[in-house]
């Protein structure tokens, strides 16, 4: 588990651009240890760290087995368009970072369609949701599907959770069972 700079009990101020170099680490990190099997790696991340897990998956395409994508958004400008109801003067002030979803999963696709390499995914999703509408996973979902076409046997799967908002997926047991079976299943 990775708590990025500003987060968790790690220091610093977060950023976009720290973020990502936060994340680079850990894989690099994962990629110079010899017991860990390069073809089983898999990014795990909630709302933020779905954007997080998409970008370094967008990097490392080829490294990635799969992408496990809890409360995944489209982009920041759009959880704030669709999601979040605070007033927008607010949020306007300070929010300079990206975390494009749509745009990373895009390339991951033109990059599918000349490599055949694409990680399975899984998404997962509240349907109570307030911060990141449901909407955005079923877009993702859409999009993501498209690789099919590209990459033999890829794996695609949202499961919804009918009574979970933002932060009350892993509350459901269903949550982990549906995790174990996605795993289970690409390996």
């Amino acid at each position: 588990m990775v708590s990025y700079r500003g987060y968790g009990r790690s220091e610093g101020k977060p950023s976009e651009s720290g973020i990502r170099l936060d994340a680079q680490s850990a894989l690099d990190y994962l990629m110079s240890r010899k017991d860990i099997d390069r073809k089983r790696i898999i990014l795990f991340g909630q709302g933020l760290g779905s954007a997080v897990s998409i970008d370094l998956a967008s990097r490392h395409q080829t490294h990635i087995s799969a992408l496990i994508l809890d409360s995944p958004w489209i982009s920041i400008a759009q959880v704030i368009k669709d999601g979040w109801r605070w007033p927008m003067s607010l949020v306007r002030v300070g929010v300079s970072e990206q975390w494009n979803s749509e745009t990373r999963i895009r390339e991951m696709l033109d990059t599918a369609a000349a490599t055949s390499k694409f990680p399975h995914v899984l998404l997962l999703t509240g349907m109570k949701d307030n911060m990141v509408p449901p909407g955005h996973t079923n877009y993702l979902f859409e999009i993501i599907g498209m690789a099919k076409k590209d990459v033999k046997g890829i794996v695609v799967e949202a499961v919804p959770f009918g009574n979970a908002g933002h932060t009350e997926l892993s509350d459901d047991p269903a949550y982990f069972a549906a995790i174990s079976k996605f795993i289970k299943r690409i390996f």
